[in-house]
């Protein structure tokens, strides 16, 4: 088996000797598909899942890690996303940053990563590596696929000058023409349509100075996803009779520079800087998926954010630590028509954060055996908030105000410790345990539909967790099998509430509240067996349990009290295996492969009040691949959900404006792709 490096410490260390639970998912398997969503990294991991409505094209969603995440995509998220060590501040769009051919691996950080990756990361963290020019490589895809499908995506990596200067250039595109017929727009709907690259430039002047410049852009196209209305007759999953255009217009992109710096043999100075920003010019949130203005909104959106972050690594044998500060400023400004039954209204909102942290973590080989870790993060946040209401129109046009917040204010401070110890029982088998402190930060809402809504301040929700975890390798290498158990407890969990009672005063909608105490436990597995030397199988599986501890009254009425229900999202049971078979030569010039993959899900609920179920879901992938000899041509062929079983991913239900519609996960779709390396 070979030996995988990570770097969730933030310096490069064996999965098998690392004291986090970690998820790995190579590049390779992100491109079996050519148009991967969020649901590709739930198919590959323990712990994590995408649930909701709006994971597909191009899109991104919400991500869960042991049952803790963020539904709305205007929040911080619970589940921050990195790439190269440069944080994202929004889950908006972060399903696109799968489908970049330079990828090297992603890692899935499991539990509250509150020391070395700040305060919007207490379910954990997920960190793309992508692909530094070293060498000469060059290579080109070409796909066909389902519902008129189509792309290509490439990587070419050059040496500019021999020991100085590298290169490299990526870009990827994919479109298709979605499964859904909608008989009111007279088309399909669901579609597909995004292109992005990334260039790198790589400079070495010296053996103990690198410098990597970023850049990259995406733009997305395509369609929202489309709600089906169950209380109308003729809608199926394939059928929708939605009126309003879901077409998307987003841009996302970016710049970053990484100096490394070595001082000497034990310390080493990293410096990163970055730029990113993403416009929504056009982001329909369709609710109702009938053919009048019964429930829906668009956000356009502008969000852009600064980061600098200096990093000083130590290495003095038994003594490691990484230690630095990070500055983050960030903008988000957005404008939101929305329409409920031909009555039709906006708001324009303005969040301005800045946030100062700086963070130690350090671990102690007290034995040749026997390491301690301490970690601390101290973390400043500002932030300023301004909205205005306006009424408007079938065209969306803004026109009276119907009210200003002025600027509204919120400053915290937070501090999030670590301690843990891990063991070396033999070369192979280390165990660890660990007590983490997370936190996810608090602010107020940036599309609040009234200004009672816009005027509640959510303070930050704050975790403990306790896990026990072990790795070990066995067989002669042939079996990896990675385990934890935890434990969170969570205080005053954000939680949406509709018709809330904040402050002894009634809220007329929904509204995000601390509402008290949570907590989550269970047991992840991860193994990898290679019982004969042409198969490998894979499996994981994840029990999960999560419940609210303290929810009482929370619309004022003395019958209601949510303590004891199961927190939204959480299924108790997920499970998968995934085999790759390499095939006898039959006498052909290559190599053929066979690969498939199986999931199981057990149901879960998508409100805290458990009234709206998600199903049991049970999907089949399957595919082939063909590597011919010479290194030049390979192919490959994938089905994926090969049992076309459609299951509701999310409800909305309102009585009292006929609002009664579903969103369904994709049927069985098929690619073809053929490479060429050069």
């Amino acid at each position: 088996m070979p030996q995988v490096t990570v770097t969730a410490e933030r310096r490069a260390t064996k999965l098998q000797d690392t004291p986090v639970s970690v998820g790995v998912i190579n590049g390779t398997t992100l491109r079996q598909n050519n148009n991967p969503s969020n649901r590709d990294l739930s198919a590959t991991v323990a712990g994590l899942t995408a649930p909701g409505a709006f994971q597909g094209n191009g899109g991104g969603g919400p991500i869960y890690i042991r049952g803790i995440g963020t539904s709305s995509p205007t929040y911080s998220s619970a589940v921050p996303i990195y790439i190269d060590d440069v944080y994202i501040a929004r889950q908006l769009g972060d399903g696109i940053y799968l489908g970049m051919p330079d990828v090297q691996r992603v890692e899935v950080l499991r539990g509250p990563q509150g020391t070395l990756y700040g305060e919007n990361s207490s379910a954990g963290a997920i960190k793309f590596v992508t692909v530094d020019p070293t060498d000469n490589t060059a290579w080109i895809q070409g796909t066909g696929g389902s519902h008129d499908g189509w792309g290509t995506k490439g990587y070419v990596s050059r040496v500019i000058a021999p020991d100085l200067l590298y290169a490299s250039f990526a870009f990827n595109h994919y479109q298709d023409l979605g499964e859904v017929y909608d008989p009111v727009r007279h088309q399909d709907v669901g579609a597909s349509n995004v292109s992005q690259f990334r260039a790198k430039v790589r400079l070495t002047p010296t053996h103990d100075f690198d410098a990597v410049f970023s850049i990259d852009g995406t733009h997305v196209g395509g369609d929202t996803n489309t709600p089906i209305a169950l209380n109308h007759l003729g809608s199926s999953p394939r059928t929708t009779f939605e009126n309003t255009d879901p077409s998307v217009d987003r841009n996302i992109g970016g710049l970053s520079l990484r100096l490394t710096k070595i001082i000497d043999e034990h310390l080493t100075l990293k410096s990163i800087t970055a730029y990113r920003q993403i416009r929504d010019d056009r982001n329909p949130t369709l609710l109702d998926g009938l053919p009048t203005d019964t429930f829906g909104f668009l956000i356009n959106q502008h969000e852009h954010e600064t980061t600098q972050e200096f990093q000083l690594l130590g290495d003095y044998g038994r003594f490691k630590f990484t230690t630095g500060i990070i500055g983050l400023r960030e903008g988000f400004n957005t404008n939101r028509p929305a329409w409920t039954n031909g009555a039709y209204t906006g708001i324009n909102s303005t969040v301005n954060n800045t946030s100062l942290a700086a963070y130690f973590q350090g671990t102690y080989q007290i034995t040749d055996r026997l390491g301690a870790t301490a970690g601390l993060r101290l973390n400043r946040d500002w932030q300023v908030f301004n909205e205005i209401g306006y009424k408007s129109n079938s065209s969306q046009a803004q026109l009276a105000t119907t009210f200003s917040t002025g600027d509204l204010t919120q400053d915290v401070n937070s501090v999030t410790p670590k301690i843990g110890i891990d063991y070396k029982w033999s070369p192979d088998l280390f165990s660890y345990a660990s007590i983490t402190r997370g936190e996810k930060s608090g602010g107020y809402n940036p599309v609040a539909a009234t200004l009672q809504i816009a005027q509640v301040a959510v303070n930050p929700e704050r975790v403990t967790t306790y896990e026990v975890g072990t790795k070990a390798t066995l067989f002669g290498n042939r079996l990896q099998a990675n385990a934890s158990i935890f434990y969170n407890d969570f205080d005053d969990y954000q939680a949406a509430i509709a018709n809330a009672i904040v402050n002894g005063q009634a809220i007329n909608g929904s509204v995000t509240v601390n509402a008290g105490k949570a907590r989550t436990y269970g047991a992840e597995l991860e193994t990898t067996f290679r019982p004969l030397s042409n198969l490998l199988v894979s499996n994981w599986l994840t029990l999960l349990q999560g419940t609210f501890q303290q929810f009482a009254n929370p619309t004022g009425a003395a019958a209601l009290n949510y303590a004891g229900n199961v927190l939204p999202y959480i299924s108790h049971f997920v499970a998968g295996t995934s085999a790759t078979y390499t095939l006898p030569r039959f006498g052909l010039p290559g190599a053929t492969r066979a690969n498939a993959t199986v999931r199981y899900l057990t149901p879960s609920y998508q409100d805290i009040g458990n009234t709206l179920r998600t199903p049991t879901q049970i999907y089949i992938d399957a595919g082939v691949s063909f590597a011919a000899s010479g290194g030049h041509w390979s192919g490959q062929f994938q089905v994926r959900n090969l049992l076309n079983r459609y299951y509701v991913q999310q409800n909305f239900t309102t009585a009292s404006i006929g609002l009664n519609s579903a969103f369904y996960n994709p049927g069985r779709t098929f690619q073809l792709s053929v490479r060429y390396d050069f």
